[in-house]
């Protein structure tokens, strides 16, 4: 892309200030209120139909191969999925929402959101917003971890605020039991920060 590269050049206050993350520097410059942003990606979200990719995820829910979903998406497509897939109404933790324990004998689909919902208005994307949510993404991930592999999807490993809580929790001889299995595009490659995750699980 063309666009992150021209930001850089243009803008490099805005991307040092958000410690080089262009994603959310764009989103600050151009939308810096958080209900602007919510409105924006309404607008362009409204709609959305879940893909084939949102439904097959839906589909291990439902055959009991995943306990739960986490996603760091803002839409509810994913509901919407495991809504038409399972023929129920998934179990939705919301931002700041951390269940008191993972009922895993409940073959309801469970859904964490780590970084909002855009119907809400609470979506989290610049950096100082994520630190507020980073105990309750921590709870959540922690469950995830403890519950056999990871595996992740439709997610590059591109912010700091995920990653860091990850890389915490790797240092855990009992997370992530099986390991973790990173889902990338063909011609593409995992990111450093991806890598070294890989690299602290690979025993597991």
């Amino acid at each position: 892309s063309q666009v992150e590269p021209w930001f850089r050049a243009h803008f490099p206050d805005q991307v040092s200030a958000h410690q080089g993350q262009v994603y959310a520097s764009v989103l600050d410059a151009s939308l810096p209120s958080q209900n602007d942003r919510a409105a924006y990606f309404e607008r362009i979200i409204a709609g959305s139909r879940p893909s084939r990719a949102h439904c097959d995820v839906a589909r291990l829910l439902q055959s009991g191969y995943t306990p739960v979903v986490v996603t760091t998406n803002f839409d509810r497509l994913i509901e919407y999925a495991a809504f038409r897939v399972c023929q129920h109404f998934p179990c939705v933790f919301s931002t700041d929402e951390v269940p008191d324990v993972l009922k895993m004998e409940s073959r309801r689909a469970k859904i964490f959101k780590l970084h909002g919902d855009y119907l809400y208005g609470n979506i989290r994307n610049l950096g100082h917003e994520l630190y507020l949510t980073k105990q309750s993404m921590a709870r959540k991930l922690d469950m995830v971890s403890q519950q056999g592999p990871l595996i992740v999807a439709g997610y590059s490993g591109g912010d700091t605020s995920v990653m860091g809580v990850l890389h915490e929790l790797a240092g855990n001889s009992s997370a992530f039991c099986g390991g973790v299995y990173w889902v990338i595009l063909p011609g593409t490659s995992p990111n450093d920060a991806v890598l070294e995750l890989l690299s602290e699980t690979s025993d597991r």
